[in-house]
């Protein structure tokens, strides 16, 4: 809604905390919900990963694509934060 936005400050009613949710999340837990979601992705897949690395020939493509994954993201949550 209009309330939302940030660039209306004329507007000196405070906007309810329901009419600015996005997908059911508040904008300003965007970074909290990323770092939640990574860890539990992460802790799901990295035991698969580990197996992957000790017990295959893959070892170096794992860990380039893991460490490419991983700097993606964090350029992502870079982008986003408030500065």
């Amino acid at each position: 809604s209009d309330q939302c936005d940030d660039d209306n400050n004329n507007n000196t009613q405070q906007p309810e905390e329901e009419e600015c949710r996005v997908y059911g999340f508040l904008p300003s837990s965007l970074l909290t919900n990323i770092a939640t979601i990574a860890g539990i992705v992460s802790a799901l897949i990295l035991p698969i990963t580990g197996a992957i690395i000790d017990h295959t020939s893959y070892r170096r493509s794992v860990g380039l694509y893991s460490s490419l994954g991983m700097s993606i993201i964090k350029v992502v949550e870079i982008w986003i934060s408030p500065k």
